[in-house]
């Protein structure tokens, strides 16, 4: 009862001004953009143009930030998207790249670089004490022994170097420079990929260069087996504005086409007799089954060439267990065919 009380009193002693608050800029800003989204499919140069126009000035420089959902199944090994592009226009925002080496002459070239912090052992110890005020990392071959006292604290910030990720190299120079005009991309586990292509100060074509980057990465990426449609949406928005949804043919279009490839890749050469885990669908009758890693497929290749007639030499020293399933095979068709006739 007490306590009611003083609580109906301290409400009696507020004057009605101070109670009721009026709405402030920002909740008005905030109830108009809440409004119904717009859900209009647009061509890319009428989405960045969007993106950077209608949404109402901020005190501070918005980032645009470009989101894609793939036909992909991340739990699948071979459906991981997890990679490094540099963006021809950068992301504006000045990236700091802390080098961990160990010769003297690397150490050298990562500061002429433009690396945030270089150093060896001293450097580890201090990241073991807390200082964590960088955004990517790079070491050495030689020193990743010593990164073994800081893994733990690396990795579940996303900064351990990684050799998927070309950040342990003897190049480091090179890639300091390339990690300063470049972001990460990777997949969630529902399929959704997610980067920041520039600020909202950045020109239409910049913007536009840095999208196209990204997206001739993802189409150089795209995991064996999946389905069309491949790249299913994709949408532009700046930080705080509205989102504009992309016309997927139009990116894929501009992807392909000679002009789009803003930054040359070239891809990993396959090693003369190296193992195969999967092959190109349309390349069945060509494919060196005794490459093939997967004994299921080395199956279905066999019994496919013979049943077309295109057995050749390197079938013969295929296994027995491939040898009866492409007589059964065989016999199956001709079967088929004897009841047909």
């Amino acid at each position: 009862w007490l306590r009611g009380s003083a609580s109906v009193l301290a409400r009696r002693m507020v004057p009605a001004t101070l109670r009721v608050m009026p709405a402030g800029v920002e909740q008005r800003r905030y109830k108009s953009e809440k409004a119904k989204p717009d859900m209009n499919l647009y061509p890319l140069a009428q989405a960045i143009e969007k993106a950077k126009n209608e949404a109402p000035k901020r005190n501070f420089e918005e980032s645009i930030d470009f989101a894609m959902f793939l036909n992909i199944d991340p739990r699948k090994a071979d459906h991981q998207i997890r990679t490094l592009t540099v963006l021809p226009h950068g992301t504006g925002k000045d990236k700091k790249v802390c080098v961990f080496a160990l010769d003297d002459a690397q150490i050298e070239q990562a500061k002429e670089a433009g690396a945030y912090v270089v150093g060896g052992e001293e450097l580890v110890n201090e990241v073991k004490n807390g200082r964590l005020d960088f955004d990517a990392t790079v070491a050495t071959p030689k020193a990743m022994k010593l990164l073994s006292k800081v893994a733990r604290v690396l990795g579940p910030r996303g900064l351990m170097p990684n050799n998927k990720l070309g950040t342990v190299t003897d190049d480091v120079a090179g890639k300091v420079r390339e990690l300063k005009g470049g972001i990460t991309l990777r997949a969630d586990k529902a399929g959704n990929l997610h980067a920041n292509v520039g600020k909202r100060s950045f020109s239409p074509d910049q913007i536009k260069d840095n999208i196209l980057a990204i997206v001739d990465t993802v189409l150089e990426l795209r995991p064996t087996g999946v389905k069309d449609p491949y790249i299913k949406s994709t949408a532009l928005s700046s930080s705080m504005g509205p989102s504009f949804r992309i016309l997927a043919s139009d990116l894929t279009a501009l992807a392909s086409s000679p002009t789009a490839a803003a930054t040359p890749r070239v891809a990993a050469p396959v090693a003369a007799g190296a193992p195969l885990r999967f092959i190109n669908p349309n390349e069945w009758a060509d494919a060196d089954i005794n490459r093939v890693r997967s004994k299921k497929l080395r199956r279905y290749l066999i019994a496919r060439r013979s049943a077309e007639g295109l057995e050749t030499p390197e079938d013969t020293q295929a296994d027995t267990f491939a040898a009866r399933s492409r007589r059964r095979h065989v016999d199956a068709k001709n079967r088929k065919a004897a009841a047909a006739a």
